[in-house]
């Protein structure tokens, strides 16, 4: 059934954003969830001021996804008044975005915008894994995920290690990238390859244990890289050692300048040094709107933040309010920075109930 149909089918109960963004209740909720064609619902409570902000790349987003997959409805229910459906779709907060396609829902926890939508859509609509066609294509897929991780199947799609390839990579879908490349090098049974910080780690199978087990504990073992990309929802979901501290680098994919900025955080993940900075986890980040609402500050890139996940905590550098200041920063000046977060010199705030209060 098309998402015209269904709209026709829902008209007298539903009522169209600038006719992409469906509004559910009870009695549409439940059939749009099970159409054929997939459905992204988002919950939403007026009262969200993060709801509120979604809003527009939600709605751009929507109006992108009718004409790239018109099968697909797009739409948003108010958790407020309808619990019932917030209930059974097991939101805990707001708003919260799930992908319905058969029997399963998959949450968004990307960055919202248009571009962090999009992606997610397609990961959860395409293959789990995507085919690369030739050594070229493999070369500008390492350039592209410099900074992340991707695992490659090479060899033909016949091997008991592809079926276990291919069903891990279900699995890991909304988290992960994997890749399949057929260029008649590899042995019969294929070979499973794992790219991450600029090196590439061969899978070798045991014979003990179960390949899929293996297969699975291999992907956990390599997927977090050294200098990561993450988003403000993934930040607030992280976990780890309590004396774990996070430090990101903020930066904008527009300005050329925040390049060398980026640079020297990878140097820092690559080549830390010393046990002053043992207790740091490095990643990146170009959700300068998701930084900035958790923070209650305008965080302009290129920015850092400090972060960490088991007390919540956050410190700020002095010069966050002058991004021209901490784009001239070395990499020596940095490493006293973090020096400071470790030391407790600096002030700490705290994410709490949506809002940034400072402690010191």
């Amino acid at each position: 059934m098309s998402q015209f149909k269904l709209y026709f089918d829902f008209k007298e109960n539903v009522c169209a954003d600038e006719v992409s963004v469906l509004e559910l209740d009870s009695s549409s909720f439940t059939k749009v969830i099970s159409s054929s064609g997939g459905a992204l619902v988002k919950f939403y409570a007026p009262w969200c001021g993060y709801c509120r902000q979604f809003e527009g790349p939600y709605s751009e987003a929507a109006r992108a996804l009718a004409d790239a997959v018109p099968d697909l409805i797009v739409a948003r229910i108010d958790g407020t008044r309808f619990p019932a459906e917030t209930s059974f779709a097991g939101v805990k907060g707001y708003p919260t975005v799930l992908f319905f396609k058969g029997a399963k829902s998959y949450p968004f926890n990307g960055e919202r915008s248009v571009k962090g939508i999009m992606s997610f859509v397609e990961s959860v609509i395409g293959p789990p894994v995507d085919s690369l066609v030739d050594e070229d294509a493999l070369e500008k897929k390492v350039e592209e995920l410099l900074d992340g991780v991707f695992f490659l199947y090479r060899g033909d799609k016949f091997s008991s290690l592809w079926i276990a390839f291919n069903a891990t990579a279900e699995e890991y879908r909304l988290q992960l990238p994997f890749y399949h490349l057929d260029d008649g090098t590899s042995n019969n049974a294929g070979d499973i390859f794992v790219y991450k910080d600029g090196d590439k780690r061969r899978f070798l199978l045991r014979e003990d244990g179960d390949m899929m087990s293996q297969m699975k504990e291999f992907v956990e073992e390599n997927r977090q890289p050294a200098f990561g990309h993450l988003t403000a929802s993934d930040l607030k979901q992280m976990s780890g050692e309590p004396n774990l501290i996070v430090c990101v680098f903020l930066v904008d994919y527009m300005l050329d300048f925040t390049k060398d900025f980026k640079c020297i955080g990878r140097d820092l993940a690559f080549n830390n040094p010393g046990d002053s900075l043992a207790l740091y986890k490095f990643a990146w980040s170009a959700d300068t709107r998701g930084f900035s609402s958790l923070a209650m500050t305008s965080l302009e890139p290129p920015n850092l933040l400090l972060y960490s996940p088991v007390n919540k905590t956050f410190m700020l550098h002095p010069l966050c309010s002058t991004p021209e200041a901490i784009s001239a920063l070395n990499k020596q000046q940095i490493t006293a920075f973090l020096v400071d977060g470790v030391n407790g010199k600096l002030p700490v705030g705290y994410f709490d109930i949506g809002a940034f209060k400072f402690l010191s």
